[in-house]
């Protein structure tokens, strides 16, 4: 091994070792490395050993053109199937509680629907109501519930996502979150009702490809 192989390697095994250990995404500008063809191609190759992925974190300007601004790791789509136990122990009462901020906090505002000034996360939560018009958790449901979500890191003090949750998602599971979530919002919808039929054809595929 030359000492220029070797030092290539060992820039690699930091860059991954980096990304797996952030909590947020590496700033680009401080990570020049991953501009690098031969650098990133080995990157993503480690990775890939791990069941891992690189994701490109990246802004719009106000131009309208997209930067990269950081880099992230995350689960390799291929090695999603196999995880089928929910995080830790977190329960159905708990998870739903989580799709529902993860509704209020992200998809309702970025839709262009705003939140009542000065209206706290688990206040609106509360009000939270079915698409038949039903609450669909209790008060105590979610008050139990938010402590555990914010031990574990998912949300912040102020019930809100951590922003590392999402930023770890590639396109395709950001995506896949997404419709999920209209599908929960507004099950009866003509979008909803489109969104499922879609995903039966995928995963028919999917399965026959198999």
């Amino acid at each position: 091994m030359t000492a220029k192989s070797s030092w290539v390697e060992n820039d690699v095994i930091d860059c991954v070792r980096a990304l797996e250990a952030a909590d947020a995404p590496l700033p680009a500008r401080d990570w020049e490395q991953f501009q690098e063809p031969g650098t990133r191609r080995e990157v993503e190759r480690l990775l890939a050993t791990l069941g891992r992925t690189l994701n490109e974190v990246t802004t719009i300007r106000d131009s309208g053109r997209s930067e990269v601004t950081g880099y992230i790791s995350s689960w390799h789509p291929s090695v999603l199937p196999t995880f089928r136990v929910p995080l830790a122990s977190l329960t159905t009462t708990d998870l739903a509680v989580l799709a529902l901020v993860y509704l209020h906090d992200r998809l309702i505002p970025e839709s262009g629907g705003a939140a009542i000034r000065g209206r706290t996360m688990e206040s609106r939560l509360r009000d939270h109501k079915g698409p038949d018009g039903r609450q669909c958790l209790s008060v105590k449901d979610i008050a139990d519930a938010l402590p555990r979500l914010r031990t574990l890191g998912l949300i912040d003090h102020r019930n809100h996502l951590e922003d590392s949750l999402l930023q770890r998602l590639t396109p395709e599971q950001a995506k896949r979150l997404r419709e999920n979530a209209i599908m929960l919002a507004d099950p009866d919808s003509l979008v909803a009702d489109e969104l499922r039929r879609r995903h039966r054809a995928e995963s028919a595929d999917t399965g026959a490809a198999a």
